[in-house]
């Protein structure tokens, strides 16, 4: 079987990639397109025969201009970021409650800025603040609010929410309150019917079930893990299954084969049985929200009750590739969206080596569960930097539970929307099902051993990984190459492999300084040679929802792979330093907490002190002339505050100079002028290689004796954006004039400094 469009659809996929790193306008890529074009129909006209080579050329050209194509408008409205827009729009996904926002995306119908009108923009996020009247789908609402560009990632591991709205044409945002987000007009079309169908069952679930088994069911009825508690989504990732709350195949199965079975009792013609088939996907899909896996699953399904009506065979990597077509044509950005990769994998994965397992005696079910495992290993190492050890154990009866629970909150839902009161018992009973799998989930995600924290892989390494895997069934035909191999040979093999693995085990020995960028606060990661982590501040956002410890500290730790800070460290206890370690204390394992003299009667303080206590963290309060040797090589040297000088707030901070070999990292919290002169005075040297500027570049720390002391190669400002003025350009105009280095994290994003020791290096995250 030749496949002829798969390799098509393959290559325009190949072609949405290559444009995903590829700095072309889209005016290459469609002149490229043209001459593919011509070059086709030259050499058909010539050679009077079709040249594949010159098609998949073009499919894969098409690809990437495609891609360019729906980047359009992005950054072409930057510059109204703050301002105060107005405007009206249809609601297209259903509004996700949080606890201070309800999100949703909207077209809108116009965009209004002071007297100018915004063109071009397809999409737009809303975040609404305050009550509101319940709104859905199809809803026409007015708005007025600020208009702001989504965040995007500024430190490694960070969840890049810019990319991820981009990838779905999303490039701006409003926020406002719920008295300036009203509804102007009720929606009356099917989107709207069937979204008010859903909010039926969800008012009914939440009279009936307790909080948690209303949410479990919603997951698994809709994907809507909005609603599940954190604890328990956290539970169900550690036991690998997770992916039984992401609508799939897996519904799709259920909610066909419950309609087939109502069928049964009457004869369907093929063509009505595939006309019915396809409403009711439809419906489950406006229910569910058009989610990548639910679209793919539901084409491939679509297809397959084609085949059946025209009694042909089914093609897996066909119709696999058909919905990829048809998602990417929609949104080409979905490529790039890890529920697209997942699913995609995952389903190649099952169809490709499930019959091989199969065929070696695994049975069919354990060779679906075993292969949607190891198909989504790498990606699940990738985006969230776990892998589950459990999880091959726990799907073997999580997909049963869930499979019994699903076909039964299904019957209930379709009561409800004909005759509640006979839905009641369907619902309880699935509740009393998932509850019953919670408990046993949860108890294998409790043991220590049940998954692990993994660094990023490289995608080099999971390039190979897949490769291996999807040809392992056919290296296994030909493992007599092997035998063939003389002895000489293999021994070679074995050396070369031998040595490229100590070569990549014993790297040379790097102290890594990385200075995140956490908005308006501090916050530093230190990585000894021997492989200790140290975390200096652990910034804060006061008086909003953003929580840092969760959202920028923890994917930073679990990006390289940490499992425990050795110690974490608080440079003195104003929030935009100390807020991020209280959060992670519930996190991650800490070895020890170390803090200046406390200053008491400090709620931050107290916090921390009475967190550490529960957990049975050591607490040390650091002072001038204590000295800490980390490691051979790597000393920690504390240079103020001293114990007698009782300074309060900034002044407390705590002033180190962290040294490996001949390379030294000066860091100096938040001090100000008085604290300053204390320890420079005192101080026999100063010198360092690194600086980080004080109190984030204020002028009430601003001392040029210190700098000339310091006399550092680059000098660093840990900053966000402020109403007071820091960075102070006195200070920006110092470093300057003087021809020293100057990187602030506002603009650079994370700054990672590195050292053999004798050298520095430094990189930037954001290239701007």
């Amino acid at each position: 079987m030749e496949r002829h469009l798969l390799k098509i659809i393959g290559f325009f996929i190949s072609g949405i990639s290559l444009s995903r790193f590829l700095a072309w306008k889209e005016s290459t890529w469609l002149l490229l397109v043209i001459v593919a074009f011509i070059s086709q129909l030259v050499v058909v006209g010539y050679k009077r025969k079709e040249t594949p080579w010159v098609l998949v050329l073009c499919a894969a050209l098409l690809g990437g201009l495609w891609y360019e194509l729906s980047l359009y408008p992005q950054g072409l409205y930057d510059h109204w970021e703050g301002q105060e827009v107005t405007g009206a729009g249809v609601i297209l996904t259903y509004p996700q409650e949080g606890q201070y926002y309800t999100t949703f995306i909207l077209k809108p119908e116009g965009i209004g800025v002071e007297n100018s009108k915004l063109y071009g923009i397809d999409k737009i996020l809303v975040k609404s603040s305050g009550t509101m009247d319940q709104l859905m789908p199809g809803d026409t609402i007015s708005y007025a609010g600020q208009l702001f560009v989504p965040r995007g990632a500024r430190n490694p591991g960070e969840f890049d929410y810019q990319k991820y709205l981009a990838n779905q044409q999303i490039f701006y945002g409003v926020k406002c309150t719920g008295q300036n987000c009203t509804i102007k007009r009720r929606g009356t079309g099917l989107v709207t019917r069937v979204a008010q169908q859903r909010m039926k069952i969800t008012g009914y679930l939440e009279r009936i079930l307790p909080e948690t088994e209303k949410g479990l069911i919603l997951g698994i009825l809709f994907g809507d893990t909005g609603t599940m508690a954190e604890a328990e989504k956290q539970g169900f990732q550690k036991a690998g299954v997770l992916h039984l709350f992401a609508v799939s195949g897996f519904h799709v199965s259920l909610v066909l084969g419950s309609v087939w079975f109502l069928l049964s009792f009457r004869e369907i013609k093929a063509k009505n049985r595939l006309l019915l088939g396809i409403i009711v996907l439809v419906i489950y899909n406006l229910l569910v929200g058009w989610t990548a896996s639910l679209l793919r699953s539901s084409i491939m399904a679509v297809l397959g009750l084609l085949a059946l009506t025209v009694k042909k065979n089914k093609d897996g990597y066909t119709s696999l590739g058909i919905a990829a077509l048809v998602i990417l044509l929609i949104n080409p950005g979905d490529l790039f969206q890890a529920g697209f990769q997942l699913s995609f994998v995952v389903t190649l994965g099952i169809i490709h080596l499930t019959p091989h397992l199969n065929n070696w005696g695994m049975g069919k079910g354990r060779a679906v569960l075993l292969t949607a495992y190891f198909s989504s290993l790498p990606l699940t190492a990738y985006y969230f930097n776990q892998i589950s050890l459990v999880g091959p154990i726990v799907n073997l009866f999580a997909a049963t539970f869930c499979g019994v629970a699903a076909v039964l909150a299904l019957a209930g839902s379709c009561l409800t929307i004909l005759y509640i009161p006979l839905a009641k018992p369907f619902f309880l009973a699935s509740g009393s099902v998932i509850y019953l799998l919670e408990k046993l989930v949860l108890w294998w995600a409790a043991r220590s051993w049940a998954c692990i924290t993994v660094a990023t892989p490289p995608v080099l390494i999971i390039g190979l990984y897949y490769v291996i895997l999807f040809t392992f069934p056919f290296m296994l035909r030909f493992r007599w190459v092997v035998g063939e191999i003389p002895g000489t040979g293999k021994a070679i093999l074995c050396l070369g492999l031998c040595m490229v693995l100590i070569g990549l085990y014993f790297q040379p020995a790097t102290m890594e300084v990385v200075f995140l960028d956490v908005g308006q606060g501090d916050s530093i990661f230190i990585h000894t040679p021997q492989d200790h982590v140290i975390l200096l501040d652990g910034g804060g956002t006061p008086y909003t929802d953003f929580a840092v410890g969760k959202n920028i500290l923890l994917p930073f730790l679990h990006h390289r792979g940490v499992r425990k800070i050795d110690v974490m460290i608080m440079s003195h206890n104003h929030l935009d330093h100390s807020e991020g370690l209280l959060e992670l204390l519930d996190l991650i394992p800490v070895g020890a907490f170390l803090m200046p003299p406390a200053e008491g009667s400090c709620e931050i303080e107290e916090k921390i002190k009475a967190k550490c206590q529960a957990k049975q963290i050591p607490v040390y309060e650091l002072t001038k002339g204590q000295a800490w040797e980390i490691e051979e090589e790597v000393k920690l040297e504390v240079l103020h505050p001293s114990r007698e000088q009782g300074f309060l707030g900034n002044n407390n901070s705590l002033v180190v100079n962290l040294k490996f070999k001949k390379v030294n990292w000066l860091l100096t919290g938040d001090v100000e002028n008085e604290g300053i002169e204390q320890f420079r005075e005192k101080s026999e040297t100063l010198r360092a290689d690194v600086l980080k500027i004080p109190h984030h570049g204020s002028v009430t720390s601003y001392d040029v004796t210190l700098y000339e002391k310091v006399r550092p190669q680059l000098a660093i400002i840990s900053v966000g954006m402020n109403k007071f003025g820091q960075p102070h350009p006195t200070v920006v105009d110092y470093f300057k004039d003087q021809g020293i280095p100057l990187l602030i994290t506002r603009e650079h994003g994370a700054i990672i400094t590195s050292s053999d020791g004798s050298k520095l290096k430094v990189r930037c995250f954001c290239k701007n």
